[in-house]
């Protein structure tokens, strides 16, 4: 017998919790002999290699279960050459790029570029395509999910008089668009309490106002330019796109980072996430860009949003203000675009007066996703343009 490789290791029969030192030896038939035991001679093409890592130990897994073991890396990789496994290529070339710093920069660098860039541009469009294509059903699901868990929250009744009721449930239902009969349109009226003036949609088609809301337009006309803008994110399919983004996110940490219990809880909580988390800027100018559309079609004055989002604006205190938009106070020194800047536009809730921090910190999850309309300046600049024509 022709020696090819001599390897000191360790060898575990795999039948019981015994190891003893041997050495392995490959002949020139590639068969592999284990020197200081009686174990068989075994074919190496039948022997499983495992890559390389750095310099941890490595193993031959036998057929019968038993395990060589050895720190002799070099010897391994040869003989792992010998065997002539693709995968043990791949498994050579991995360790080469992980040994030079440059590389592993580099494929970091990558992977962060990379991921970031994924994140901000393709999630949106993959869960804007699947939202879209996806039945009116899923839609419907979530929104009754959500609403039954809004009914554990929020109980209290509007204070408004039954016709005041019909006549905003009249203006809803001749904003609605058309060809949407399998979508059930349903405006509610709430007191707003914590919340204070404002409204928001749910997936299912229900648009809830709180009543300091109704008391707090001068009009109906603004009013309505809130319907038609709550009309916008059921009709763009936001919180379907948001879970969907969600979800995916949960999946790409889950990817990157193998940890599947910790991704798992996230995936479980989305439905939580989403009902706390608001929508994001892009939806909301989204939102916006149909309400401005569908005011113009209508020949509503495009001011009477700006006015609207105005008086909410008006409504919220400095440290309100602050939570809604951190960056507000900086951007009313720049000068206003047409284009949002890059902040959020969800707004967290507002606090409680007489309350303790820990009310007040028990309240403000289920609030976030309600308060979805923070009168930021750029929002309110843009319907102050579109409705300069007509002022001319």
């Amino acid at each position: 017998m022709e020696t090819q490789f001599l390897i000191k290791g360790i060898l575990c029969d795999g039948q019981t919790s015994c190891h003893k030192e041997v050495v392995l030896i490959c002949d020139e038939n590639s068969m592999l002999h284990f020197q200081g035991s009686d174990i068989a001679p075994v074919d190496l093409k039948s022997a499983h290699i495992s890559p390389r890592l750095a310099n941890t130990s490595r193993f031959i897994k036998l057929p019968d279960g038993g395990q060589f073991e050895t720190t002799n890396n070099d010897a391994v990789d040869l003989l792992a050459r010998g065997k002539g496994d693709g995968a043990s290529k791949a498994a050579r070339l991995i360790y080469t790029l992980e040994t030079y710093k440059t590389w592993v920069l580099t494929a970091f660098i990558i992977l962060v570029v990379g991921t970031g860039t994924f994140i901000k541009y393709g999630m949106p469009y993959i869960s804007n395509s699947v939202a879209m294509a996806l039945p009116m059903e899923a839609s419907l699901y979530i929104g009754d999910n959500m609403q039954d868990g809004l009914e554990e929250y929020w109980q209290d009744n509007s204070l408004l008089e039954p016709e005041r009721q019909q006549q905003l449930r009249d203006l809803f239902s001749s904003l609605l668009p058309v060809n949407t009969e399998d979508v059930p349109w349903k405006i509610s009226f709430r007191e707003g309490g914590a919340m204070g003036a404002n409204a928001f949609a749910l997936p299912n088609g229900t648009v809830i106002f709180t009543d300091e809301l109704v008391f707090l337009a001068d009009n109906d006309q603004q009013l309505a330019a809130i319907m038609l803008h709550e009309i916008g994110h059921v009709q763009h399919r936001h919180s379907l796109r948001r879970l969907i983004q969600d979800f995916s996110l949960a999946l790409l940490l889950m990817a990157i980072s193998g940890d599947v219990s910790s991704s798992s809880g996230i995936i479980t909580a989305l439905p939580v996430i989403l009902l706390e988390s608001g929508y994001s800027q892009g939806m909301e100018w989204e939102s916006d860009t149909y309400a401005l559309e569908e005011m113009q079609r209508r020949d509503l004055n495009p001011e009477r949003f700006a006015e609207i989002m105005s008086k909410m604006e008006s409504q919220m205190t400095p440290q309100m203000q602050s939570n809604a938009n951190p960056t507000l106070k900086t951007s009313e020194s720049n000068e206003t675009t047409d284009e949002p800047r890059d902040t959020e536009l969800a707004s967290t809730a507002p606090e409680i007066e007489n309350n303790s921090q820990t009310d007040t910190q028990t309240q403000r999850p289920i609030w976030q996703y309600f308060s979805t309309h923070p009168a930021t300046q750029d929002r309110i600049e843009r319907f102050h343009k579109a409705a300069e024509p007509l002022s001319q």
